[in-house]
């Protein structure tokens, strides 16, 4: 009995101290990521969520808005009690940025003894250990955040100086076919034109062919993924791009010479 003690103790020791050992450095929320982005877990996603139920066992999360990995808007995920550190600390109506790693139909759970899993979010600013020397900073710098493995899906729209009848629309960060819906509207927010694409996928440029609209500013609106984003186009029709060649009557004290000019013509 005596002899079973001492090595269940000498066992808590050798745990312990290698815990020990390898928490001396804790890592920050963006290097957590980071090393887990690389082990391939393909269930991996970042999310911004808020506490919706709290029980004496169980937080409840929905999940506003998917910043990488598969899309999840809407959707719940768990912790219960004994998977999460400080789980008195969280507070129902707060918002959090979570990186889970577990199928959103399964509880979620601190994989990490020393990463950071989640970032409180207060007045619009992330909290917490997000980089090394970073502790806080707003949302939005947060999202553009190089390094720390949160990809946010986004689209761009070319040319904004429209001359002839084709927009482009290039994903990138995609992470899975969706639906893209496209609306233009004027100046004073008049409905012009509306296409659906029912799954935008890749990141290969998309056309949008526009032969209706007059010279004017307008407005373009994208809604996909949950989120919506708006860019400005300004079409000038009769908009010509022309070679002028001035020709210079050579001199005896000059060099023969020609000058090349552009210029636009409005038609």
């Amino acid at each position: 009995m005596r002899n079973f003690l001492l090595l269940s103790l000498l066992h808590v020791l050798i745990v312990n101290t290698v815990f020990a050992c390898d928490c001396l450095r804790t890592e920050s929320f963006c290097e957590t990521i980071y090393n887990d982005a690389t082990s391939g877990n393909k269930d991996t996603r970042v999310v911004h969520a808020v506490l919706t139920e709290k029980t004496a066992n169980q937080l409840d999360f929905k999940i506003k808005e998917t910043l990488s990995g598969e899309f999840a808007n809407g959707k719940i995920f768990y912790f219960e009690k004994g998977q999460i550190f400080e789980f008195d600390g969280f507070v129902i109506g707060k918002e959090y940025i979570f990186h889970l790693i577990q199928p959103l139909s399964k509880p979620q759970f601190h994989y990490h003894f020393c990463g950071t899993q989640y970032l409180p979010i207060e007045n619009n600013k992330v909290v917490g250990f997000i980089q090394q020397g970073i502790y806080e900073m707003p949302l939005k710098e947060f999202l553009d955040l190089p390094n720390c493995g949160v990809s946010i899906p986004s689209l761009e729209l070319t040319p904004t100086l429209l001359t002839d009848n084709s927009l482009f629309l290039t994903p990138t960060n995609w992470p899975h076919p969706a639906p893209l819906e496209f609306t233009i509207l004027n100046s004073i927010g008049q409905l012009i034109f509306k296409q659906k694409i029912e799954e935008l996928q890749g990141e290969q440029p998309v056309t949008i062919e526009l032969k209706e609209l007059s010279s004017g500013m307008y407005y373009c609106r994208l809604a996909y993924l949950g989120r919506e984003q708006m860019e400005k186009i300004l079409v000038l029709r009769g908009f010509v791009w022309v070679n002028i060649y001035h020709i210079v009557t050579p001199r005896f004290n000059e060099g023969s010479m020609s000058s090349l000019s552009h210029i636009y013509l409005l038609f």
